[in-house]
């Protein structure tokens, strides 16, 4: 016996195998003794993106994720430690932050309540204006009288991070264990093209980007009555914000006279920094006699040549009005989002007639007090920068369904499904002893369905495909099927004992015939079902495409050598 397990190592088909797992090993990279946490995402101008740390890339193996290791000296191990030390930030304070890649050096910000004082002064301001006579920009100075405010600290502002506690593998799980949100959604237009849904997948991906997002699935899918939809998962967060975002159409266009003078793909760059966005230091917040209070927002944008030219042309038309003692043109520019006017600015009368590829874009948050106000200005700005920034959408979108699963129950249904697998292995395990009374048989069996799952797992982290249910039940079908597969191997190997006329080529034909007549049965029936992508059924599909693919390919014919040397005299 101990002659054959060593003519089983030494064979080179199973040497080959044995690389092979080893590779799938590296793949996976399983570490269960890893600690820390790792940055899920980082928010656009807050003291981590000023710093330098940015979020992962969407195909970024979670390996390979830039971990969390110090803040302040102060080793972080799980997610509770980084609470722990984050809560006890003040304002204007100095953190360093050590991780897997570079030492960061962060400033935490204050939160600044501006409270109008009821009084005014004078302000004295730089601008540039346009000298038509000499074709120049000219910097002038002059005194304006603004609102007076006091300023008063409220709190620290977040350090802009969402981390999460280190992964113990490459294996990417879907919501259906790590928690998260799933959205389906629908075009409103049912002439829709599928150019029309990719455009629209790729758009949704650049917004839920511009909020440093990286966990998300944005894929097109179908029943199986042709109807398509758009499903969005994103993983391990739940945000409002996205929510929004996905149900806007977010078409853009900027009008003068009701005539459009720029686009959402005439934009060239949105300002998302503090220097040139956020609340207008010139005018801020004030109480309106309604008893609302409004905060003036701000941020510059840069336009295409041609839509500068545009509107160059839809300004020289328009006469030169005072009011205020300001000087503007007698229209206004007015933003439309979704068809809808959102906003209207007064021209400066310097532009007129003038190529302008830097413009700034204003408008209003209102609130029952000065801090909503503040945060509506806000929430309304990155609203309007990220679908300026973005372009439109060429479909308009519904949500159809909407899913929201705590992290707490998926950890609690990965125990489960633990002790299942546990369960399982050693119930076949049993029977298949029980059965044949051979534990030289038992032991390759099981081996082999273990190295199996292990490869096709592999094989799926390389796809960066997430394990949710469909993939578990999937993988559970494909393992299952192998099992049954290397029995058939195992019944011929033992048939050809009490009936000498079969040669081994014999019975591993016999075998395989059956085992090749299954896989396409399978596959042919697996292939349709993926491609109609019938929502979850299309990782179950993948899922068992890949497993059988595995099986038949490597692990089958491993089995059927294994077995021959151990059957053999």
């Amino acid at each position: 016996m101990n002659q054959k397990i060593k003519r089983v190592f030494l064979d080179w088909r199973i040497m080959l195998f044995v690389f092979i797992l080893f590779c799938a090993l590296l793949v996976i990279h399983p570490n269960p003794w890893n600690k820390g946490v790792v940055i899920r995402s980082v928010r656009p101008d807050s003291a981590a993106y000023v710093a330098g740390i940015r979020g992962p890339t969407a195909n970024q193996q979670p390996m390979s994720r830039e971990k969390i290791i110090l803040i302040n000296n102060i080793p972080i191990r799980n997610v509770n430690d980084y609470y722990d030390v984050v809560k006890q930030f003040t304002y204007n304070q100095t953190v360093i932050i050590k991780t897997t890649k570079a030492t960061y050096k962060l400033f935490t910000k204050p939160i600044i309540e501006r409270i109008p004082l009821g009084e005014k002064e004078n302000q004295t301001i730089l601008e540039q204006v346009f000298d038509n006579e000499t074709n120049t920009t000219k910097n002038i100075t002059r005194i304006v009288e603004v609102e007076k405010f006091r300023e008063e600290i409220k709190g620290v502002e977040d350090i802009g991070l969402k981390v999460y506690n280190a992964p113990k593998s490459n294996i990417r799980f879907g919501i259906d264990i790590e928690g998260g949100i799933r959205i389906i959604l629908k075009a409103v237009d049912k002439n829709a093209t599928p150019e029309d849904f990719q455009i629209t997948i790729d758009n949704l991906k650049q917004r839920i980007n511009v909020y440093g997002l990286s966990d998300i699935t944005i894929r097109e899918a179908s029943d199986l009555s042709a109807n398509s939809y758009i499903i969005v998962e994103v993983a391990g967060v739940s945000e409002e914000d996205v929510l929004a975002l996905i149900k806007s159409q977010g078409k853009f266009e900027a009008k003068i006279n009701n005539e459009t003078v720029f686009m959402g793909s005439d934009i060239k760059y949105v300002c998302m920094s503090a220097e040139c966005s956020g609340i207008d230091p010139m005018q801020g917040c004030f109480k309106a006699s309604d008893g609302q209070y409004y905060c003036k927002f701000r941020f510059s944008v840069s336009l295409s040549q041609e839509a500068a030219e545009r509107q160059a042309q839809a300004t020289s038309k328009l006469d030169v009005v005072s009011e205020g003692g300001e000087d503007y043109l007698s229209q206004n520019i007015d933003f439309y989002l979704d068809d809808k006017l959102v906003d209207s600015l007064r021209i400066s009368a310097d532009l007129k007639g003038k190529k302008a590829t830097e413009i700034m874009i204003t408008g209003y948050g209102s609130g029952i007090n000065n801090e909503d106000a503040i945060n509506e200005a806000i929430k309304n700005m990155k609203r309007l920068q990220t679908i300026i920034q973005t372009g439109s959408l060429p479909l308009k979108l519904e949500i159809v369904n909407q899913d929201n699963i705590t992290p707490s129950l998926g950890q609690k249904f990965t125990k489960n499904i633990v002790l299942m697998a546990v369960f399982a292995i050693l119930t076949v395990a049993l029977i298949i002893y029980l059965f044949y009374r051979r534990i030289k048989f038992v032991i390759p069996i099981m081996l082999t369905s273990i190295s199996e799952l292990i490869i096709t797992i592999s094989v799926l982290s390389l796809l960066n495909w997430n394990i949710d249910l469909a993939a578990i039940a999937g993988l559970i079908a494909s393992i299952g099927s192998g099992v049954d597969h290397q029995i058939i191997i195992t019944d011929e190997a033992l048939k050809g004992e009490s009936r000498k006329a079969y040669s081994w080529a014999q019975k591993i034909k016999n075998a395989f015939s059956i085992i090749t007549g299954s896989y396409l049965t399978t596959l042919f029936a697996m292939i349709p079902l993926m491609l109609a992508g019938a929502g979850l059924l299309r990782g179950f599909a993948i899922t068992i495409i890949v497993g059988i693919t595995v099986g038949v390919f490597i692990t089958r014919p491993t089995y059927a050598k294994i077995v021959e040397i151990l059957t053999s005299k």
